[in-house]
């Protein structure tokens, strides 16, 4: 198994857009169709159950109007026992508890008993409100109770619908292939390389840095490899630099960089290795078959996955393991790295 060094960039991009609890890229999809499964089920719950649920929250209704004739008819009776104690007390010429009486008859009619009902018919209002829209609409009572876990899939979705999901699907599916590549060849991922100044591309000088999602590095000497996970669509579309263009660019960066610096990173190795055009070789991978050779980027060359390995291995050897171990570690420090676990770093830390 060849050994890879970091990760693709787009995937650690897309994995900041994600709650910490994913770890993975493939986890997004994964966790994506669970919540949905989960929530199609929730639903498939919530409307077997619908039926019973509206006949429970009539019974509800009934019973808080039940509630409101049984208060009014409290307090009917009740002024009408302190009316019964006014015409005693007139009797008996109690005639401050007669204007107590008529106070409390005041406070009970007009204060205290259309204040209890107005409550009561407020719950009315209000469970008359959830019915109707138990009946009406039932899809946004269960959208707000399941709002936590739509949230969740709405925020994947929305990630797995960003064009660099696409691009990071496409990495990742190169970066499978590359690693069934034996242990002499090393995958290096995600690079980005400024060089110390601006070099010429095409008569002007306007290069001077690139990223580029895999470099590898082996026996048969240096494959940049671009990977585009473009749909037919963004393709006639683009405005920008070609694929071609891009990579060629990227080429360019990356053969002044090793030229200039190979030969100065390891000490015990003072000779310099001979690095031209024929020992880095820029591949395109396509992965929807949909971008083909263009003559004007002669040196950019387009191979498919499922090619890509024997592309490579088919090539002559140009370097011993030397060189190898030289070229990998003049180009490590430039690896978008993968974050490391607590216990990872604790292992090394110890």
């Amino acid at each position: 198994m060849a050994k890879i060094i970091g990760r693709p960039a787009s995937e650690k991009e897309i994995l900041k857009r994600c709650s910490e609890d994913l770890q993975s890229f493939e986890e997004i999809g994964k966790n994506y169709r669970t919540y949905n499964n989960q929530l199609e089920d929730k639903r498939g719950e919530f409307y077997d159950r619908l039926p019973e649920k509206i006949e429970n929250e009539k019974e509800k209704l009934n019973e808080i109007e039940n509630r409101k004739e049984m208060k009014i008819k409290e307090y009917e009776n009740k002024i009408r026992e302190i009316r019964n104690k006014v015409t005693k007390n007139k009797e008996n010429k109690k005639w401050f508890s007669v204007i107590s009486n008529h106070f409390q008859i005041f406070f009970k009619k007009y204060i205290s008993k259309p204040w209890n009902v107005r409550k009561i018919k407020k719950e009315i209002g209000k469970q008359k409100e959830k019915l109707n829209q138990l009946k009406e609409n039932p899809e946004k009572i269960f959208e707000q109770q399941n709002d936590d876990m739509i949230s969740r899939i709405n925020h994947l979705e929305k990630i797995m619908n960003d064009p660099l999901y696409a691009g990071a699907q496409g990495e990742i599916k190169v970066l499978n292939k590359l690693s069934k590549l034996n242990d002499n060849y090393r995958v290096l991922c995600g690079l980005e390389i400024e060089l110390d100044d601006y070099i010429s591309y095409e008569g002007k000088k306007n290069l001077k840095s690139a990223q580029m999602d895999f470099v590898v590095v082996s026996h048969k000497g240096v494959f940049l490899i671009e990977v585009k996970n473009w749909g037919n669509r963004y393709t006639s579309k683009n405005t920008g630099f070609s694929p071609h263009e891009q990579l060629d660019r990227a080429g360019r960066v990356l053969y002044v960089f090793l030229e200039s610096r190979l030969g100065d990173v390891i000490p015990l190795l003072q000779e310099k290795i001979q690095f031209d055009g024929k020992r880095l070789t820029k591949v395109l991978i396509p992965i929807q078959n949909n971008i083909t050779y263009d003559r004007n980027y002669k040196y950019v060359l387009i191979s498919s996955v499922s090619e890509l390995n024997n592309f490579i291995q088919d090539r002559e050897d140009v370097y011993d393991q030397k060189e190898v171990k030289k070229i990998t570690e003049t180009l490590k420090r430039f690896v978008t790295e993968r974050d490391k676990s607590i216990e990872e770093f604790l292992d090394e830390l110890f």
